[in-house]
This record gives C-alpha cells, sequence and structure tokens, in this order.
C-alpha cells in the first residue's frame, strides 16, 4: 500500500463551503437536524428583498454561492459559525453577525455589545 499525503480539511485545518454540503443530512438524531431549524432573532435581509430566518437558510446561501466566492475566508468563517451554531450549541446571534459581516452588512450595535460614548472636551 503505497503512502498518500492527506490534503482534507484535517490536514489543513480549514474546511471548504464545498465540505459542509450535505453534512447536517449526514448526522443522525433529531436534535441535530433540528438545531439547524433555529431562527436568527432577526431576519437578515438580503440586496434582492429575500430574508434568511434559519441557521438552515443561512447555510443554504452559502453553499449556492460560486465556489470561488464561497472559499473567501468571510465566508467561511460564516459558515463556521453555523456550524457551531446548530452542532455544538453555539452562539446564534454570533453565527447571523458572521453572515452579516460576510454579506458586508453591520450588525446593529445592540448585537455587538457596544456601547456608544460620547467624547467630551
Amino acid at each position: 500500500m503505497a503512502f498518500r499525503p492527506h490534503t482534507g480539511a484535517a490536514a489543513t485545518g480549514r474546511r471548504t463551503a464545498e465540505s459542509y454540503r450535505g453534512h447536517a443530512a449526514t448526522r443522525t438524531g433529531a436534535a441535530t437536524l433540528t438545531a439547524w431549524f433555529k431562527r436568527f432573532e432577526g431576519p437578515i435581509v438580503l440586496d434582492d428583498g429575500r430574508e434568511l430566518l434559519t441557521l438552515r437558510d443561512a447555510a443554504s446561501y452559502i453553499t449556492a454561492l460560486p465556489k470561488a466566492e464561497s472559499d473567501g475566508p468571510e465566508w467561511q468563517i460564516a459558515m463556521e459559525a453555523l456550524v457551531v451554531a446548530a452542532e455544538r450549541g453555539g452562539l446564534v446571534t454570533l453565527a447571523r453577525i458572521a453572515v452579516m459581516k460576510a454579506l458586508g452588512q453591520s450588525p446593529p450595535a445592540s448585537e455587538l455589545g457596544r456601547k456608544k460614548f460620547r467624547v467630551i472636551g
């Protein structure tokens, strides 16, 4: 048997959008599948007027992007945040912020936990 170096996600430490396609469908158990239907606190409105309401909506949107675009670091971060929220009990708010950042939108300051301060002087 010849040695073949592994070049997948385990070797690089990064997953591509392609490796996420069908990821939820390969899991067993209703808990994992229903977790993908967790709703965001508010809709993410796309430029064309469509809305992303759930983790699954956002994941489907990302996996439908052209490969060159979905392989970009901002989309990889967004997809990882979605997987963590759906399958490992991570924060849905963090996933929403990551998707909004990848879309070039600014999340409301209330979601970022920032307070606005006025400088006096």
